[in-house]
């Protein structure tokens, strides 16, 4: 039955003429047609029951013309309003972004070019919703890494005076780890102390270099995660947490009116908002420890947990806690990031962004990529007015080198209206 069926209405009178004045002659519609039998009446009518016998009142012919069209909007609204929620509206269509924090920049024009393109159906270059994926690097990329150095490895050595400062004989301090060498099937031991003095030697020098163990060369990334396993071994992950939370609240050092928490770069954030919108799904795939990445990105970007990819330590359950040991399992940079995103995201993303030779193994991933279009972005650290850039012998060689990769390249000094906000200021030498 549909929908619009109702029972025939009946309205009681007494004669024939009290219908006629009430309705007028105009009004009936089969006056000659009388029905006794009330369980023949139609339904969607209205009749005059005048002792016993039914008559159809009708409507003006206008009115009549008004009601049908009503009706027909009525059933047009009620077929097409659910295929208009349910398939219409949720249509993808392209969202713009008012980027306030960039100049006219060619490398933006052409990743809003690409991100037009890709969420519009039909285009060459669409790519569906759920293989929409960009991958971003953290340290250089969305956050400061040069204040002086990384956040991780600085958290490094404010934790290892903290330790030395409560026992100097702490065996996290104190006991070496079998660390590899720069050269395959080579490995030495290294203490904690050792990479604590090669970490203050490059916050002060700002030039990171690999140093030698028992004629072994290391280099101070796998050092440093190797022993930084070692020191914040037996915390659990809320103890953790707390550290690097209390560690983001302090002053950035070489800048004014900075904390750590803050030292993302402002138009990087919008380049994350503006791909989420377009449902783009972002992944953060750093060097940084995957604990520390989560509780840093959780300051500025609405990016979930399970969308973290980092430098990983074994955990473990323990008294109703999870806590971390002294095992690492992966120093999650070059051609380890390709291993964890194929691992943990399954599918090559069509975006990557990252500012150094430990993103090219990603990026070259992205554009490896066979079934959609896709691009690769770098950050360069060419602004030594509001940031501690890199100089020209750096900065001039990378650029080229990119450039013939197929990477696109954001410029901090030529693209950026601002890195950290206007009143962040670097602190002169």
């Amino acid at each position: 039955m549909s929908i619009f069926k109702r029972k025939a209405i009946i309205v009681k009178g007494h004669t024939f003429s009290e219908y006629l004045s009430r309705c007028g002659r105009e009004y009936i519609m089969g006056r000659g047609e009388i029905i006794k039998d009330k369980n023949k009446l139609k339904p969607n009518r209205r009749y005059w029951e005048i002792n016993g016998e039914y008559y159809q009142v009708g409507i003006k012919k206008e009115l009549r013309i008004a009601f049908t069209a009503v009706s027909i909007a009525a059933m047009v609204m009620t077929v097409f309003l659910p295929i208009y929620f349910c398939v219409i509206a949720p249509m993808e269509r392209y969202h713009d972004y008012n980027f306030k924090y960039w100049n006219d920049a060619p490398a933006l024009n052409t990743l809003k070019e690409y991100v037009k393109n890709a969420v519009t159906p039909g285009n060459a270059d669409y790519v569906p919703k759920e293989d929409r994926i960009a991958t971003f690097d953290m340290d250089g990329t969305l956050f400061g890494e040069r204040s002086p150095i990384y956040a991780e490895w600085m958290m490094y050595n404010q934790y290892y005076d903290y330790l030395k400062s409560k026992d100097p004989k702490d065996t996290k301090l104190t006991e070496g780890e079998d660390v590899p060498g720069k050269e395959p099937q080579q490995h030495t031991v290294v203490t904690a102390d050792r990479v604590y003095d090669e970490i203050k030697k490059f916050m002060d020098t700002q030039v990171l270099k690999d140093f030698v163990v028992d004629n072994i060369t290391i280099t101070l990334e796998q050092a440093e995660a190797y022993l930084g396993a070692i020191l914040f071994s037996k915390l659990t992950l809320e103890e953790y947490d707390t550290i690097t939370n209390t560690f983001l609240e302090e002053n950035a050092p070489k800048f004014n009116n900075l904390l750590m928490k803050d030292m993302f770069y402002k138009p990087m954030i919008e380049v994350v908002e503006f791909l989420q919108q377009n449902n783009f799904n972002v992944y953060v795939v750093s060097g940084t420890d995957r604990f520390m990445v989560r509780t840093i990105v959780n300051k500025h970007l609405n990016i979930p947990y399970h969308n973290v990819i980092g430098m990983d330590v074994r955990v473990t359950p323990s008294q109703g806690k999870i806590i971390r040991t002294t095992e690492l399992l992966v120093k999650n940079v070059e051609v380890a990031k390709v291993e964890l995103i194929m691992k943990e995201i399954g599918k090559i993303p069509v975006l990557s962004f990252g500012n150094s030779n430990g993103d090219v193994d990603m990026h070259n991933l992205i554009l490896s990529n066979a079934k959609y279009k896709s691009q690769a972005y770098m950050v360069l650290a060419d602004d030594n007015s509001r940031e501690i850039g890199y100089t020209d012998d750096i900065i001039i060689p990378r650029r080229e080198k990119w450039n013939q990769n197929g990477y696109q390249v954001f410029s901090m000094k030529d693209d950026w209206k601002t890195i950290y906000g206007d009143n962040v200021t670097v602190i002169p030498k």
